[in-house]
């Protein structure tokens, strides 16, 4: 991996890139604070045997990667993953891809537009 904040080495049973870092509350799953604050957050899981994949399953179903002290955790602005000998799969915002690498990723601050409906009558 190498970013805006250096470089690592890291074998991982599962790498999330998320735009934008989630929330440390137990109650939202899947929330944060921002979406276009111009930040990719990085999660590489650090779970080992049988109990160890069956906890970073239920991390990744209930979007509580932020609280599962078994992901390595870091917020940069670019990321390279260079890879090892052939196609990786990456979960890239809840979404499992399956890249070439090297892959690079990159966000843009403010670059996300929403439509957001306006509260019910009576609000």
């Amino acid at each position: 991996f190498e970013s805006d904040r250096g470089s690592a080495e890291a074998r991982t049973l599962c790498a999330v890139i998320a735009n934008n870092p989630l929330n440390r509350h137990a109650d939202i799953d899947f929330g944060r604070a921002s979406l276009d604050g111009g930040v990719l957050a990085i999660y590489l899981s650090t779970h080992r045997g049988t109990i160890g994949r069956l906890l970073l399953l239920l991390s990744l179903a209930t979007g509580q990667l932020e609280l599962d002290r078994r992901f390595r955790k870091a917020a940069v602005r670019t990321l390279t993953i260079e890879g090892g000998g052939g196609p990786i799969m990456v979960s890239v915002d809840g979404e499992i891809m399956r890249f070439t690498p090297p892959v690079e990723f990159s966000q843009h601050r403010l670059g996300l537009t929403m439509l957001i409906p306006a509260p019910p009558e009576g609000s």
